[in-house]
């Protein structure tokens, strides 16, 4: 939920507080988390391919203290073989975009926690 308060901010749109399962959950976008610094930016199999989702994850330096918009692809675009895997047995396989091929959010904006 955090994630998207951060883009919703970034993004200058009302923050509506946790989005709907399926739905929107900033304006038109959708948001996808991560713990994980360098992680990849998780698009579902049955996401329509007309959604734009962006990737926020922490910025670490010398321990957590905020967070960045990464990037951001349209669900159609990531749909490619090479990223389709199953990260854990109990989990639906989803393709996991890598950083390097998120389109640029602009310049980085990094939120303090307070």
């Amino acid at each position: 939920m955090f994630g998207e308060f951060v883009l919703a901010r970034y993004l200058d749109l009302p923050w509506q507080g946790k989005g709907t399962f399926r739905g929107y959950d900033v304006g038109q976008y959708e948001v996808r988390a991560s713990k994980w610094s360098k992680a990849h930016l998780p698009i579902h199999e049955d996401d329509p391919d007309h959604i734009t989702a962006y990737l926020v994850t922490p910025q670490w330096n010398n321990n957590f203290t905020s967070w960045e918009v990464r990037g951001w692809v349209n669900a159609g675009a990531a749909k490619q073989a090479a990223w389709f895997r199953r990260l854990t047995p109990d989990r639906d396989p989803e393709f996991f975009v890598p950083m390097e091929y998120l389109y640029p959010p602009g310049e980085p904006i990094a939120f303090p926690i307070s």
